[in-house]
């Protein structure tokens, strides 16, 4: 999830510091120390300087100001390395000291919906778009947690409200109310049924997938029951699932995709039951995107795509003897996204590899590894996540992993 830009932080007036080594005494000295602390990319010695010039000069608005947002860009680094805990109090921190518009709580927030915690991320941008009614970010995050929790007509009505009269202002809102109103012109009579863990909205006017909705929501649940039991992965919030037409799901995917997940699970279903075999891997696919990404951290597609695999059955044997057949990727080369990848064959080895070194990760290190890396991952970022799990860097597991496949 992309952070907001920081706002700069600003400058007090100050003579020079007398000599390179002189300790800095005043509020303005310690400002200076700040902003050159910042400029260096030390976020937290910046904010042990403001603190310093706050203490000094404890009424002053504007050393409160660059405290705050120098807390902003420590909680920024935080979570930038998945630190997301520290990087929450950070950001709290930072509006406690001065709401400073409320940007610092809007990055709270979105730490909150990486851990899964969307209601209470929900209840903070509201908050400040109460507060701070011109705060953007706000207002597209408060649509949006609308919006994947299947509340169309809510965040329609939170972008709408929010519009500037201006209409050469406020571009990135009509961008999102456009699409938005799309979708909910596109779900337009869609009714939501529910499970213990599940909202499925579908459309009603298909009376064979109205008769298979309990079996879906039956399928999800054991989807959601196996990926708990054997890898310790059990969202606290409820997953909200679209039941598309073909022609809706792939619009906008590419050709070779099995799956789209955008925070939500979606599915491609025509008629249920002679095409249930094959949609139940792809419940689990999906379900496990669903579920990593409650974790918080960023993950890389590698673990992301093979686990996923991994849970659908899919044959490892057979995604080896590809792989053994030609020219081994790393997984570095295979942690970004690939949504923008058009060669099939590049793609198809690009899924083997990633379910082969997950299979390899379960095989050498037992049944309790991903549940232990996933407590890792509620603490810290992927490869401190890894290391603590398995011993040794990612690229080393990947070397051994490559090595087997060259063996086997």
């Amino acid at each position: 999830m992309r952070l907001l830009f920081l706002a700069p932080v600003l400058a007090l007036a100050a003579g020079p510091l007398v000599g390179q080594e002189e300790e800095p005494r005043t509020a303005a000295d310690w400002n200076r120390v700040g902003l050159e602390r910042l400029e260096a990319g030390d976020a937290e010695g910046a904010v042990e300087a403001f603190r310093a010039a706050r203490e000094r000069a404890p009424a002053d608005e504007v050393v409160a100001r660059n405290l705050a947002r120098a807390y902003g860009h420590l909680g920024a680094d935080l979570a930038a390395a998945g630190r997301l805990s520290e990087a929450l109090a950070a950001f709290r921190a930072g509006s406690a000291v001065d709401r400073d518009g409320g940007d610092n709580e809007v990055l709270a927030a979105r730490v909150l919906v990486r851990q899964g915690r969307r209601q209470e991320a929900r209840a903070a941008v509201d908050r400040v778009r109460r507060d701070f009614p011109d705060n953007e970010a706000a207002v597209l995050l408060a649509a949006d947690l609308r919006a994947v929790a299947g509340e169309l007509d809510g965040a329609v009505e939170v972008l709408r409200a929010a519009l500037p009269e201006d209409p050469g202002r406020g571009a990135a809102l009509r961008r999102r109310l456009a699409q938005l109103e799309a979708e909910r012109e596109a779900q337009r009579g869609f009714l939501t049924d529910r499970s213990a863990h599940f909202d499925l909205r579908y459309d009603p006017g298909r009376p064979e997938l109205v008769a298979a909705v309990p079996r879906i929501l039956e399928d999800l649940e054991q989807a959601w029951q196996r990926v708990a039991r054997d890898y310790g992965l059990a969202p606290s919030d409820r997953v909200l699932v679209l039941v598309l037409d073909r022609e809706r799901y792939r619009q906008g995917a590419p050709e070779w995709s099995a799956g789209l997940y955008d925070g939500r699970i979606r599915l491609a279903v025509g008629d249920y039951a002679a095409e249930r075999e094959r949609l139940l891997p792809a419940m689990r696919h999906e379900f496990v995107h669903a579920a990593l990404s409650r974790l918080g951290p960023e993950l890389p597609t590698w673990f992301q795509e093979g686990l996923a695999e991994l849970v659908e059955d899919r044959s490892v044997a057979a995604a080896r003897r590809l792989l053994a057949a030609g020219e081994l990727p790393h997984a570095s080369e295979l942690a970004g996204g690939w949504s923008e990848w058009r060669d099939r064959d590049r793609v198809t080895r690009a899924y083997a590899y990633a379910l082969s070194l997950c299979r390899f990760l379960a095989e050498e290190y037992g049944p309790t590894a991903f549940p232990l890396l996933f407590e890792n991952l509620r603490r810290t970022g992927f490869d401190a996540a890894f290391r603590a799990t398995f011993g040794q860097e990612p690229a080393v597991v990947d070397e051994a992993h490559r090595a087997a496949i060259r063996g086997g």
